[in-house]
């Protein structure tokens, strides 16, 4: 689920001023856990855009768009290299 993910992202990234959050986080992550296997569905994993990239003949042009989007999703990168 999705939603796992992200919850899992943010609170590798989160420190001990956000325990709180953290423990919210961990209700809601048990929560969608729950709905997952209810229903019977399987938390999957979706493969790296890299190996996809990689397995059709992509590689290059995934790499070169990887640069150009990190960039424009970094302005400030762009200033210091």
């Amino acid at each position: 689920m999705a939603e796992n993910q992200i919850l899992d992202a943010i609170s590798i990234v989160a420190n001990v001023n956000h325990s709180a959050e953290l423990e919210l986080f961990k209700i809601k992550n048990k929560v969608n856990n729950v709905i997952l296997e209810k229903h019977n569905f399987k938390s999957v994993k979706s493969p790296e855009t890299k190996k996809i990239a990689e397995d059709v003949g992509g590689a290059e042009e995934y790499m070169a768009l990887f640069k150009l989007f990190s960039k424009l999703l970094h302005p400030a990168l762009c200033l210091i290299n």
